[in-house]
Parts: C-alpha cells; sequence; structure tokens
C-alpha cells in the first residue's frame, strides 16, 4: 500500500515480495502446490494474500513473511483474489465458476456467489467495498452486493471471454476488457453500455484506472481537469494509456522491467519513465515510440511528480536506489551530472522553477539541494526522522516543502536551508506533499487515507 514493495505470482509455485526502490528481493513465499495465480497487499500493508492453480488461497504475514493459514473451498483453480477495502474480508474468482468472500480473521467463508455459466477470470471491488464485479468466460461480468451476495446486474455485449474488469474509482463506471479485443465502459447504477473501443489487436488482459490523471491540450499545455475516464490497458507485450470514453489512444509503450514511475516533459512531447533496471526511457507521448535511453544508474530509477525534467526540458533528473541522482541532456542522452551525497535510496528530484538548483529527498532522512549547473551539495535539509518520499519547490523557488513517513511535512528556507515550519495532522507516512499554484496553499496526502489541504502562512513572508 505504500508503493515500497511489489509482489510477483509465478508458475513456479512461489510468490515473491521486491523492493520498488532497488530491486532487491525481499521474501519467497513457498506453500502452492502449483502456479501461483494472483497476490495482493491488505490495506494495512500487515498481510498478503496468495492465489493458486492448486484451489487454494495463502494468508502471509507481513512481518515474517510466514504463512498464517490456509483457506479452502473452491473446487477449481483460482484466477483472481483481492482485499476489501476495510481489509476484514478477501475476495476469490475460480474457475468453478463462483466467486466466494472469505473472513481474514478466521478463513470462514461467509458468501458465494453463483450465477456465471463458466469460469470466473477477473474480479474487482469498489472503492467503498459495497459492490463486486465479477468477468467471466460465459462473456459476461456481473455485479454483486457484497453485504449478501446477490447479483445485482449482468453486463452483456462482450462477443467472446471477458477477461478483465475494473471500477472507476469513483464507482460511477465500470470498465470490461475482452478476448475479442474490445473495450467497454458501462454506466454501474443501470448497467447500460455507454461506450465501445475497439483496434486492439490482442485480447486484454488486465485494466488499471486512475483518479487523477492530467489531460493534454492541443497546444501541449498539462490542464488541472482529468480527462476522462483514464485507463492503462494491457496485454501480454504493452500496456496503453486510453480516454476510454471519447475513444482517443495515446500510444503503446512496452513494459520495462518494473514500471516505477512517468512524467511528462514541459512540452507534453515526451514522456520520461523509470525502471527498476536503473534505465530512464524516453517516449514521443503521440506515437508510443522510444526515442532514447537515459544509463548511469545502478539500481531502480524512479520518477515521480512533474519535476524531473527542467523547466525549459532540456535536462532531466532522476534519483534511483543507489542512493545518487543523475542530470543527463534531453536532446543527446548525455550524462551531465552525478548528485553524490544521500546515504539511501533517492526518492524524488525535482528542479526549481528557475532551473538553477536540484532538490533531491532521499530514504536517509535527508533532502539535499544542489547547484543544477555544476553538480555541487549546497544544503543538507536534517530534520525528519522517517524517510522522505518527497521534496518540491514552491512556485517562486523560495520554499521546500518534504513529505516523509514520520508522518510530517515540512517547509524549509530554500536560501538558507533553514526550518520554517512542521506540517502535522496525519496519522500516517506523508506520500506526497505539493504548493498550490499561487503558493498560498499546501496539499499534503497520506497513507492514513486522508489529503488535507491548508494555508500556507510562512509562504508570503
Amino acid at each position: 500500500p505504500d508503493y515500497k514493495l511489489l509482489g510477483s505470482a509465478s508458475k513456479d509455485q512461489t510468490a515473491r515480495i521486491w523492493e520498488v526502490a532497488t530491486g532487491k528481493e525481499v521474501a519467497v513465499l513457498k506453500g502452492h502446490n502449483g502456479a501461483v495465480t494472483g497476490i495482493e497487499f491488505s490495506p494495512d500493508g500487515k498481510y498478503v494474500v496468495t492465489a493458486g492453480e492448486d484451489k487454494t488461497l495463502r494468508l502471509w504475514d507481513t512481518t515474517n513473511w510466514q504463512e498464517v493459514r490456509v483457506i479452502r473451498g473452491h473446487t477449481a483453480e483460482i484466477s483472481s483474489v483481492a482485499f476489501s477495502p476495510d481489509g476484514q474480508t478477501v475476495i476469490s474468482g475460480s474457475a468453478d465458476k463462483t466467486a466466494r468472500i472469505w473472513e481474514v480473521a478466521s478463513g470462514k467463508e461467509l458468501l458465494v456467489l453463483s450465477g456465471h455459466s463458466g469460469g470466473i477470470t477477473s474480479l474487482a471491488v469498489s472503492e467503498d467495498g459495497k459492490r463486486i464485479a465479477t468477468a467471466s468466460e460465459d462473456g459476461t461480468a456481473r455485479v454483486w452486493d457484497a453485504a449478501n451476495g446477490t447479483e445485482q446486474m449482468a453486463l452483456r455485449g462482450h462477443s467472446g471471454a471477458v477477461t478483465a474488469v475494473f471500477f472507476k474509482p469513483d464507482g460511477s463506471r465500470i470498465y470490461t476488457g475482452g478476448a475479442d479485443k474490445t473495450l467497454r465502459l458501462w454506466d454501474s447504477a443501470s448497467g447500460k453500455e455507454m461506450k465501445i473501443t475497439t483496434g486492439f489487436t490482442k485480447p486484454i488482459k488486465r485494466l488499471y484506472t486512475c483518479a487523477t490523471f492530467k489531460a493534454i491540450m492541443e497546444s501541449g499545455t498539462p490542464v488541472d481537469q482529468p480527462i476522462e475516464d483514464p485507463v492503462w490497458v494491457v496485454n501480454d507485450e504493452v500496456w496503453r494509456i486510453f480516454d476510454l470514453y471519447y475513444g482517443y489512444g495515446y500510444g503503446w509503450v512496452p513494459f520495462v522491467p518494473t514500471y516505477t514511475g512517468a512524467i511528462f516533459s514541459p512540452d507534453s512531447k515526451l514522456v520520461a519513465t523509470g525502471g527498476s533496471d536503473g534505465v530512464v526511457r524516453l517516449w514521443d507521448s503521440a506515437t508510443g515510440k522510444l526515442v532514447r535511453t537515459l544509463e548511469g544508474h545502478t539500481n531502480g530509477v524512479l520518477l515521480t511528480g512533474n519535476g524531473g525534467f527542467s523547466p525549459d526540458g532540456q535536462r532531466i533528473v532522476a534519483g534511483g536506489g543507489d542512493s545518487i541522482a543523475i542530470v543527463w541532456e534531453v536532446v543527446s542522452g548525455k550524462q551531465l551530472l552525478t548528485l553524490t551525497g544521500h546515504s539511501d535510496g533517492v526518492t524524488n528530484a525535482t528542479f526549481s522553477p528557475d532551473g538553477k538548483l536540484i532538490v533531491t529527498a532521499g530514504a536517509d532522512n535527508t533532502a539535499r539541494v544542489w547547484d543544477a549547473t555544476t553538480g555541487k551539495q549546497l544544503l543538507v535539509l536534517k530534520g525528519h526522522t522517517g524517510a522522505l518520499n518527497t521534496a518540491r519547490f514552491s512556485p517562486d523557488g523560495k520554499f521546500i516543502i518534504t513529505a516523509s513517513a514520520d508522518s510530517t511535512a515540512r517547509i524549509w528556507d530554500t536560501a538558507s536551508g533553514q526550518l520554517l515550519a512542521i506540517v502535522l495532522g496525519h496519522n500516517g507516512p506523508v506520500s506526497d506533499a505539493n504548493f498550490s499554484p499561487d503558493g498560498k496553499n499546501i496539499l499534503t496526502a497520506s497513507e492514513d487515507f486522508t489529503a488535507i489541504i491548508q494555508p500556507c502562512d510562512i509562504c508570503g513572508s
């Protein structure tokens, strides 16, 4: 849930846990007697559940990676699994044509969702936890009441197996992908089919959606309003960003070993992606074609926010799990600077609005300010008691805000490095913090499932 760990399921009968920042293997979960077909972290991060070809679910404790219990009940391979938003139940879908709801604390079967005439291929839980959607080989997706297991509606329209299903974050719509190579949008209240998108060359295997994704106007200027229904469509080889409502596609991009972030260039003509292989890749945002690769890191690269590019778009900076940040020239791919000083992974790197400074955030509990021309370290911002997740400049460049796992955000004077304010209010790690465009307010987001907007009283001083 904190995006620090990644789980993978494999045909080798194991699931594995990886550290996102470094690509390091953290744990190997052994116990299934067949391929592991799904893996999911609980919302609080205390458990991992795995699904298997052996018809079982297995619950694992993330503090020691030991198996807590084996859950049995399905009579065929389990194809998909998910936690409820409150973490109290696990929902599984199986080739036995049923989905089942289980109590996490006891492993007890609470409900069986029966109605499909074919195996279940995918399932999704609405963000409020009140509804479950299942996709099936019978050519339908069905929506169920999570409290009592009654079927609310069947979504019919695909000409083959429905292979992927997903709720829009606000719950108002449902997306389905199928073996018929179509992507479909449904009204979740009425079950009415709203849009069919064609043009895919392979069956759709997975769907992901993003609640806030900036639109790009024809001029190339980012706007604040999210586009209508941005969806990540995945098959065996590529992912694609798609505006489902209008049918616009934003280009196919091949997978990299582990995708760790993506940012647009200031003119929106390029997309930069970071990978666990230590490589930054630049893509043409119109065609999806790879433009060039930027190498130099020896561990996973992190790209977050929108500050990796310099304001003029001529340089890009990226931090990595190897404790350094690197600055490259965009047009040539030449490595210009290596910023060395952090003693642990660099989680975020951002240019100042005038392009003269760079601020980096580190897992070593510090932020550091650098001369963007020479690479000289100018300031070390100390005070946090937990790893930093982000560090950003105010719009005028006079202040820096940092977000930390210590449940605080802090505001610093850019010129002197002096701590000006500690921002409290969260009961969990602060995953991000930023200034409003006018610099008068700050926004913090936390793993306590809250975001707080408050005035920046010192920002006008």
